[in-house]
């Protein structure tokens, strides 16, 4: 019997270290996902780095279950004046980076299900033009919202 454990445990140590790395979908690397605290019923925001080793892709959706809907915005400013649209993705070119960042891209979390306190955790979905899709966990980062009144 223990041969037999012996041998499981080697499998499963091999399957782990062929597994893809988290954070990491098909030739796009997923870096530094994370969030600020939000109120339950309000909105929020997720930012990350995509880096991109393979060919030219794009970002295409995203979906989590810590909001009703997940969607791509970009931030810009102009006359002084802060506009959020939606945009329907986000190319991430060959051997380039993107950073979703405050006031530029994001990914917009629309009728947060629960609280978003400082130190969570949650997953999220990425979704690319290619077919590639991934899941990250992103940490909220920051001080805990202002409670609601």
């Amino acid at each position: 019997m223990s041969r037999l454990l012996g041998l499981v445990v080697a499998g499963m140590v091999m399957i782990t270290a062929c597994a893809t790395p988290a954070g990491q979908v098909g030739g796009i690397r997923i870096e530094n996902a994370w969030s600020r605290p939000a109120a339950a019923g309000s909105n929020g925001a997720v930012y990350f780095t995509l880096r991109n080793s393979g060919g030219a892709d794009r970002l295409v959706a995203a979906s989590t279950d810590v909001a009703r809907a997940s969607e791509i915005h970009k931030t810009s400013t102009e006359g002084g004046v802060a506009r959020m649209t939606h945009v329907t993705g986000i190319d991430v070119p060959a051997g380039g980076s993107i950073e979703l960042k405050p006031g530029s891209y994001h990914i917009m979390l629309i009728g947060l299900n629960r609280e978003l306190r400082g130190g969570d955790k949650f997953s999220i979905t990425l979704t690319f033009q290619s077919g590639a899709s991934g899941t990250v966990t992103v940490e909220v980062k920051g001080n805990d919202p202002p409670p609601a009144y």
